[in-house]
This record gives C-alpha cells, sequence and structure tokens, in this order.
C-alpha cells in the first residue's frame, strides 16, 4: 500500500469519526449541529501496557499512564488536559 493511499484513508477515517460524533452528539444529546461539531471527540485510549481502545465507550476507564487520542477545538482539549492533570 504505497504512502498516498494512506493518507487517503487516515483522512477519511478522521472525517468519518467526525461525522459520526457529531450525529451521535445531535441524536444522544440532542444539541444542534454546531454545539455537537465543536466538542471534543476521544478517538482512542492507548493502556499503560500498550492495549489500544479504539472508539472507547462510556464505559471505559482512564487510568494512571493512559493516553487519550482525542480531536476538538484547542480550549475543548486544553480543558481535558487541565481536568486529567489537575497537578500540572
Amino acid at each position: 500500500m504505497n504512502s498516498a493511499r494512506h493518507l487517503t484513508i487516515s483522512v477519511v477515517l478522521a472525517f468519518l469519526i467526525t461525522v459520526i460524533g457529531t450525529v451521535g452528539y445531535m441524536m444522544v444529546e440532542g444539541w444542534d449541529f454546531m454545539d455537537a461539531l465543536y466538542n471534543l471527540i476521544v478517538i482512542a485510549i492507548e493502556k499503560s501496557n500498550g492495549e489500544m481502545l479504539f472508539n472507547p465507550s462510556f464505559e471505559a476507564r482512564i487510568e494512571v499512564e493512559d493516553t487519550l487520542i482525542a480531536v476538538g477545538e484547542e480550549p475543548n482539549l486544553h480543558l481535558l488536559e487541565q481536568d486529567l492533570n489537575p497537578n500540572e
């Protein structure tokens, strides 16, 4: 598989994740399009043992030493970072 194809697949997947997350917020929370679009979406959690949880459910636990992979507006990402690292 060449790098152009990898890039195309990555862009399409990122777009689909954003669309699915936005529509999900609209359906579940009853938010309008703009509110749902500009919230952040956790794409994956890398556990401290190296395990990757892709598209984690709301039941997924975030533990010490886990790494979150998220997309969203920068202020929302900073708020998440502050909440997860209160002593820094």
